[in-house]
Order: C-alpha cells, then sequence, then structure tokens
C-alpha cells in the first residue's frame, strides 16, 4: 500500500484484528458512444472475504455476478452492471458510512457538430469514520499538502524543507488520529454511563476528568491497545463500574470496533481504477494512459483524508456529419460550377447568335 506504515498508526490496525487477508478489486467503466456506461468489478482474492463482502464495494442483487476459482489459492468475483444515466449509476454506487465505500460519478457527451465530447468523473468519497476532530485543528493546509502528496502519492520532495517539514508534522497527525478515536470512544462511554444510572459513577463526573482520560490512554489508542482502555478509565476514575458501564452499551462498542474494522479491511485491500472513453483522450488527471483507457492505482490512502476525484475527457469525430457535410460541400460546389458553365454557354450562344 502506498502510505508510511510508522505515520499511520490507525489505518495499520493489524495488530489487533485476524482477517483472512488482503483482496485485489479492479474496477473498469467503459463509456460508450451513446452515452451509456457499463461498469466491471473484478475482486480477487480469499473466498470468504470476497463472500463476507470485504470489498466494501456497493453491489446489490442487480448486478450478473459471476464467482469462480481462479488458481490454487485465490477465487474471483465479476460483477457487471450497465447503467443509462448517472442518477441511476449514482444510484446503485452510494455507500453507507462505517460500512461500504461511498462512490459518485457523473458522465455525458457533448454535440459539437464535427466531434462529439464525452465527460467522466468520478469520485471516491472520504471513509474516515473517526473524523469528529477536523484535521486543520491539527495541522496546517501545506501540512496536509505535504501528507497527501509525500506520505500517499509517494511524489519526490521538492526540497529538504518539505521533508522536515513533514517530519515535524508527523506528531500532530498522530494525535489528530488518536484524538478523534478517542472522541468516539468517549462517546459510546459516556451513553454507558448514563443508561448504568449509578449514582457512584456519573456522566457530570465523566465529563470532567475529560482530558485525563485522553492524557491516560492516547499512548493505548495509537499502538492499538483499544480493550485495555474500559480498565485503564476505570483506574483513573477509580472505580469498577467504568468496565459495566462498556457493557451496558454494548451496541454502541460494537459499532466503535466495526469502525474500526471498517478501515484496516478498506487498507488491506488493493484498489484500482479504469476508465475507457470513446475517441482519444484529450484531458485527464489519471497517472495513467494507454490508448483510450485510463487508470488510477493506490489511490485509497487519499480518501482517508478527503474525497479523491479522477476525471477524464475524450473526442470522437462525427465521420457521417463530416462525410454529410462534405458531401454537401461539394453538392454546392457542383452546383456553383455547373451553373457558371451553363451561364457561360448561354452567353457564348447568345453573342453568336
Amino acid at each position: 500500500m502506498m502510505f508510511s506504515k510508522r505515520t499511520f498508526g490507525l489505518i495499520a490496525i493489524a495488530a489487533a484484528l485476524t482477517l483472512n487477508g488482503c483482496l485485489e478489486i479492479e474496477t473498469t467503466t467503459v463509456v460508450r458512444g451513446d452515452g451509456t456506461v457499463t461498469r466491471t468489478v473484478i475482486v480477487t482474492g480469499d473466498s470468504s472475504s470476497i463472500s463476507e463482502g470485504r470489498h466494501l464495494l456497493s453491489l446489490d442483487t442487480t448486478w450478473r455476478r459471476d464467482f469462480r476459482k481462479k488458481d490454487e489459492r485465490n477465487y474471483e468475483l465479476v460483477a457487471v452492471k450497465s447503467f443509462e444515466d448517472p442518477g441511476e449509476m449514482n444510484e446503485s454506487l452510494r455507500g453507507t458510512k462505517g460500512t461500504t465505500l461511498d462512490i459518485r460519478v457523473d458522465f455525458g457527451k457533448q454535440f459539437y457538430w464535427f466531434f462529439t465530447r464525452y465527460f467522466y468523473r468520478e469520485t471516491w468519497r472520504k471513509f474516515n469514520p473517526f473524523d469528529t476532530i477536523p484535521m486543520s485543528q491539527y495541522l496546517s493546509p501545506k501540512e496536509i499538502e505535504l501528507f497527501q502528496k509525500h506520505e500517499i502519492l509517494k511524489e519526490p520532495f521538492e526540497s529538504p524543507d518539505d521533508s522536515l517539514a513533514l517530519q515535524r508534522a508527523q506528531e500532530r497527525f498522530m494525535a489528530w488520529q488518536n484524538r478523534n478515536v478517542f472522541e468516539d470512544f468517549y462517546a459510546e462511554f459516556l451513553n454507558g454511563v448514563k443508561a448504568l444510572a449509578d449514582p457512584s459513577l456519573t456522566a457530570e463526573d465523566v465529563e470532567t476528568r475529560k482530558e485525563e482520560l485522553f492524557e491516560g490512554v492516547e499512548n493505548l489508542i495509537e499502538v492499538n491497545a483499544i480493550d485495555t482502555l474500559p480498565r485503564v478509565f476505570g483506574a483513573i476514575l477509580r472505580s469498577p463500574l467504568a468496565v459495566e458501564a462498556v457493557k451496558k452499551n454494548a451496541a454502541g462498542f460494537e459499532r466503535f470496533r466495526r469502525k474500526m474494522e471498517f478501515v484496516q479491511e478498506i487498507m488491506e485491500n488493493s484498489y484500482k481504477n479504469a476508465v475507457v472513453m470513446p475517441g482519444l483522450i484529450v484531458e485527464t488527471n489519471a497517472p495513467a494512459i494507454e490508448g483510450n483507457r485510463v487508470s488510477w492505482d493506490d489511490f485509497i490512502a487519499y480518501c482517508y483524508f478527503g474525497d479523491y476525484e479522477m476525471t477524464v475527457e475524450s473526442r470522437a469525430v462525427n465521420w457521417l456529419v463530416v462525410v454529410l457535410t462534405g458531401a454537401f460541400c461539394v453538392a454546392i460546389l457542383v452546383f456553383y460550377i455547373v451553373g457558371n458553365i451553363r451561364k457561360r454557354r448561354k452567353s457564348r450562344e447568345g453573342f453568336e447568335n
């Protein structure tokens, strides 16, 4: 994956979760001359991971599916669906936060007489479920840009100063991640305390010690020792009811656990996206272009920070219009020439008479 595990402590949660390995997900969208599109999703990997939907894409029963064994160790799911318009496609690709990836598209064509312009835009929405605290409270826009360019997209540093600036920002980046995980855990804990309704441990008591609780567990969050947090909360609050509060809000803490698992499942998988356009490619932000096919690889880490937009535009010559226009022009020219010949002939005949 294109991210630094040293930097992305939360993203690399693997120490606590035991999944069956990563999946390779490749999506290909073919834009046709009539403006419709067909999307193919190929998921390769462990059979159980595929059947359990760990590709995390919205593929409902309206997709045509083919599941088969690819080789001795891997299985392959091929899902195909055609769409008439962006609205239909967006409805099918719409995700649920913390459960499936959310993808938005826009596509269409414009007629310009001798050629037709085709455009396609696909946006993979930010998937990070731990976003209570904006990153801007910990990092400047310049530092966020450095993370995206050098830690995710792996672009080379323009100067040594950029490298040093990124190193200085790493601790604050980890602090931002840790704080957001804490805020989510703390909110569920507080709900558990309220549901417990025990006067020896009130929500007011917990709220007054919030910052102390964060300081006590920040390092544990960074190393993903999440299971120890209830006991540490109990030690700081000096109350055995902390563990009971967690049990009281079992549903809330299951949601929290699922969020943690969701992030890792996404980051364990490999996502690739390709678009095939009619005509010639004239503009795109894709790093790879091969004929009328453009593709993006290893972009998923970017979606942890924000939306990732993929765009492509092509032009196709309207040969029928060109031929008809040419024929029309030739017909006019012939008519003009024939008319001139007839005029000259009549003039000559009149002169002779």
